[in-house]
C-alpha cells in the first residue's frame, strides 16, 4: 500500500510539472508531430490520356491557363498543375471527388465542381475562370 501511495505522489509531482513548464515543451511537440506529417502529394500534369480519372483544360476569357488545381476526396486532397497550354490529367480511383483552385493559384473564382470516377472512364472537365 505504501508502495502504491509513493508511485502515486511520483505521478502527481509529475504531472504538475509538466503543467507548469507547458509553454517551453508542448510547442516543441507539437512542431514534431507536423514535422512528422506527410506532404500533400505534388503531381505535375503530364501529356497523354489517364485510364480511370480526371483530364481537362483551363482557361480565362478562353486563353489557356497554367495554374494548380485541388482535387479533394475526403480528408485527402492532390494538387495536380495545368502544363502551359492549360491542360491537366491525373489517374483516380474510382469515386466521389471535388476539384477547385490551388492554394497558391491565380486569384480569379472557381468554385468547387463535383465529379464521379468510375473504373477505366476519364471524366473531362473544362474548368474557366472568371476574369
Amino acid at each position: 500500500m505504501k508502495f502504491i501511495r509513493i508511485f502515486l505522489f511520483i505521478l502527481i509531482i509529475i504531472g504538475i510539472g509538466l503543467l507548469l513548464t507547458q509553454k517551453t515543451w508542448v510547442p516543441k511537440v507539437v512542431d514534431y508531430i507536423i514535422s512528422q506529417e506527410q506532404p500533400n502529394e505534388v503531381i505535375v500534369a503530364r501529356p497523354g490520356r489517364v485510364d480511370t480519372g480526371v483530364e481537362g483544360i483551363v482557361t480565362i476569357g478562353g486563353q489557356p491557363q497554367q495554374t494548380a488545381l485541388v482535387i479533394r476526396s475526403g480528408t485527402k486532397e492532390i494538387i495536380v498543375r495545368t502544363d502551359a497550354g492549360g491542360y491537366f490529367s491525373q489517374d483516380l480511383v474510382p469515386g466521389n471527388y471535388t476539384i477547385g483552385e490551388g492554394a497558391n493559384s491565380m486569384s480569379n473564382v472557381l468554385r468547387p465542381i463535383s465529379f464521379k470516377v468510375e473504373l477505366h472512364k476519364l471524366v473531362s472537365l473544362n474548368l474557366e475562370f472568371n476574369k
